[in-house]
């Protein structure tokens, strides 16, 4: 099979004759023999989806054979195009202290084995935005960028960059393609923009781990819980019970009865919203803001969850709890600075939490709140299993490219294996990341380092961005993500080092790993949305949101009856409810 993908991409290629451009800004080498060689593999983005199934199955295969014949996985010789120059621009991370990309390990990789070269010019954060504008006014443009770019930028000016749906990622970026299919639940389909067109490709990783799945948490002081002997609750009613006990006792035991705030939160503040108590009635968000909630995908479906008796019974718990003056009195106009200070001052038996030790609290006080709020209808949690921290338009080529193919073979060099994708986004082996038993793990042997020794001052943050792309790597999927060891541990010369509960990553890892069981099944896919129906959509969430927000915080304080509840209801008709649901249902969900 090596052989037939070899010859039928390689009769491709020399249709379109010698394609090693010199990679000037503004050059134009691309425009006839990219589109002889993109229209013999595939000129639809039909096609594209279709290639992209085929390439996710065979990466593998062809990846073997890359490794044992100096073979790209899209069949050609790896120095094919060797002898040709591309212009870069890029920006560095915030870590990154190099002044040169050349100095990286993978470029260094990329250039000696397929003999590209390429030119790096590093612009400033304040100087990108303004210079990639005027190179999209003047049209004089480099060959790529490898820095996220705005949608917005990119749909103004989307023909000023190349359309890969015309069939040269599966010609000359195989690799890329599979990763793309196995990053992203709907596959390329992430990439489209409306018109069918593929203006970019991503780069970074799907997500870190199961750390980033999740925002902020909801957690019980477990010392309080002792001093007022009661058991950790399971319901809400339970729930109701302890915080009147923390309200009523010296749960904080400094001597005071009367300085406890049971339930602490801080509603100008997303992380720290009373909305996440919807939680415990069946009602969660996948990390979109706090209107993330109005929604659910159900069954394949958005559908409304504004609108529910869980709605309604989640708001009736919240005033019973207001009345009883279980919630912070505050909370709805404190700073996130005050509610910190109330919190580290031990007056909030329940809080939000990104981990305790984040918070400079004692993890053996705290413990994940989960409680059930009505019969039949179970928890969910906040955030996605399918979180998206991809930059989706991390790498762009110019359509005035000199060398597409050379580019793409260039970058599938670096995706083409496990270990290129690692040093690409971390840097060489043996640092932050290195293997033991035939697998990758997380690592700490960076500590010990000639790297480190001379450069003292360094973090783990720096050593990574400087050596390696971090988040301007080619494409690392979820199956790609080097773990930690056995319980959390971390390797450390050759043996798994314990983790330390008491050290902030390793306490928010050991909340995760029982909070990713809690989580939605069913979301949204990632997707490119037409900037006409996204302002359409807007223009219904500007009175929207507030009237839903404003009735749930009316509710909180004066509670629910059956009049305002119908009014309500009749009001969320009038604002657009349902055609916002169904703008969902019409837009993203068919992506």
């Amino acid at each position: 099979m090596k052989k037939q993908v070899l010859a039928a991409t390689m009769a491709m290629v020399l249709a379109a004759s010698a394609m090693t451009g010199c990679g000037g800004n503004g050059a134009s080498g691309t425009t006839a023999a990219t589109t002889a060689a993109a229209t013999t593999a595939a000129a639809t983005a039909a096609a594209t989806t279709a290639a992209a199934t085929t390439a996710a199955a065979q990466g593998e295969e062809t990846t073997q054979a890359a490794e044992a014949d100096n073979i790209m996985p899209n069949g050609l010789p790896v120095d094919y195009f060797a002898g040709t120059t591309l212009n870069i621009y890029t920006q560095n991370g915030s870590a990154d202290l190099s002044t040169d990309p050349s100095e990286k390990l993978i470029v260094q990789l990329a250039e000696e084995a397929t003999g590209i070269h390429i030119n790096w010019t590093v612009l400033s954060s304040q100087a990108w935005t303004e210079r990639v504008n005027l190179m999209l006014a003047s049209g004089d443009m480099p060959d790529a960028f490898l820095q996220n770019i705005s949608q917005n930028t990119i749909g103004t000016n989307i023909d000023r960059f190349y359309d890969l749906s015309d069939g040269s990622l599966e010609t000359y970026a195989p690799a890329t393609l599979a990763t793309i299919q196995t990053a992203y639940p709907n596959g390329i389909e992430a990439l489209r923009w409306p018109d069918g067109s593929i203006r970019s490709l991503p780069t970074s990783s799907v997500a870190s781990s199961s750390y980033d799945w999740v925002n902020w948490l909801i957690m019980i002081n477990k010392t309080w819980l002792d001093r007022v002997n009661m058991d950790m609750p399971t319901t809400t009613d339970e729930l109701y019970e302890v915080l009147c006990a923390f309200r009523d006792q010296d749960a904080n035991g400094n001597g005071d009865p009367s300085d406890e705030i049971p339930f602490g939160f801080a509603d100008k503040d997303s992380n720290i919203n009373i909305g996440h108590t919807a939680n415990y009635f069946g009602i969660a968000n996948a990390k979109d803001g706090t209107n993330g909630r109005f929604k659910m995908v159900k069954n394949g479906v958005v559908t409304p969850t504004a609108d529910t008796d869980e709605w309604r019974a989640w708001l009736e718990w919240l005033n019973k709890l207001y009345d009883a003056g279980l919630l912070d009195p505050e909370g709805f106009s404190q700073t996130k600075d005050e509610y910190t200070t109330k919190l580290s001052s031990d007056l909030y038996g329940v809080a939000m939490m990104f981990s305790p030790v984040h918070q400079g609290l004692n993890p053996d006080e705290w413990e994940l709140l989960w409680v059930k709020g009505l019969d039949g209808v179970e928890p969910v949690h906040d955030g996605t299993s399918q979180y998206d921290a991809t930059k989706k338009f991390g790498f762009t080529i110019s359509a005035t490219c000199s060398n597409v193919p050379a580019l793409l073979h260039w970058w599938d060099y670096m995706s083409s294996t496990r270990e290129l994708k690692l040093i690409s986004r971390m840097g060489e082996m043996g640092l932050v990341w290195n293997e033991k038993d035939g697998q990758y793990y997380s690592s700490e042997d960076y500590i010990d380092s000639q790297v480190m020794k001379d450069h003292p001052d360094w973090t783990r943050s720096n050593l990574q961005q400087t050596l390696g792309f971090n988040d301007r790597c080619v494409l690392v999927s979820y199956d790609d993500l080097v773990p930690d060891g056995p319980d959390g541990s971390v390797l450390y010369k050759g043996e798994f080092k314990p983790a330390d509960p008491y050290q902030s990553a390793t306490c928010r890892t050991i909340l995760m790993n029982t909070v990713s069981g809690w989580l939605q099944d069913e979301y949204m896919p990632s997707c490119i949305e037409d900037p006409d129906a996204v302002a359409d959509r807007t223009l219904i969430e500007t009175d929207l949101f507030p009237m839903i927000t404003n009735f749930a915080s009316t509710s909180i304080v004066n509670g629910v009856t059956d009049e305002s509840w119908n009014t309500y209801k009749q009001s969320l008709e009038t604002y657009g409810y349902y055609d916002w649901i169904e703008w969902y249902n019409e837009n993203t969900m068919k992506n």
